[in-house]
């Protein structure tokens, strides 16, 4: 995949609702353990790495 597609899947992902609210609250619920908090904490700090390659 090109670099463009790339970055709008990395947008897409900060963007769901799943990804929004595991940023916001560090307790876990069982149902919403889609991502947690420490995986958002890493996943931006990763994405803004990655973005600065392109």
């Amino acid at each position: 995949i090109g670099a463009g597609v790339f970055k709008e899947k990395l947008d897409m992902i900060q963007q769901s609702t799943s990804f929004i609210n595991a940023s916001k609250n560090r307790s876990l619920i069982f149902n919403d353990m889609t991502f947690d908090y420490a995986f958002t904490r890493l996943y931006h700090y990763c994405c803004g790495l990655i973005k600065k390659l392109f």
